[in-house]
């Protein structure tokens, strides 16, 4: 039974559409994409649902009603990805700004340093850099 349902997810995260696109989106360089495509790919499976039941309202076969509940989940899908993806996205700019200002303060001579340039092989002293 166990091995059963591992085959079974591992065919679901492997040939389903949505479900490839939301790994993808999981990456790092998927996470900038999290909420554009979250948007559109809700909207556009809550459109599909929405056609779809206008079908089956309309004397369509009834088995209709399973790609409902499929586009529905799907929207769902995307939409939390989209919400879980927004502190997410704020933990890797908080640590991103403090390993930049980590590599700023390292890379340069403290205040009023003599400072040897490799190029010219003379000295001065640092100036303080102001930050617009």
């Amino acid at each position: 039974m166990w091995n059963a349902s591992v085959a079974i997810r591992r065919y679901l995260r492997t040939f389903m559409p949505s479900n490839i696109a939301i790994d993808q989106l999981r990456t790092q360089r998927g996470l900038s994409w999290v909420l554009p495509v979250a948007l559109a790919a809700g909207l556009a499976y809550l459109v599909a649902a929405a056609a779809v039941s206008s079908v089956v309202e309309r004397g369509g076969p009834g088995s209709l009603n399973v790609l409902i509940l499929l586009f529905i989940w799907n929207a769902m899908k995307f939409v939390w990805m989209g919400v879980l993806s927004l502190p997410v996205m704020a933990r890797v700019v908080a640590r991103e700004r403090r390993v930049e200002g980590y590599n700023d303060h390292e890379a340069r001579p403290p205040q009023g340093a003599l400072v040897i340039h490799p190029s010219t092989g003379t000295s001065s002293k640092s100036r303080p850099i102001i930050r617009s």
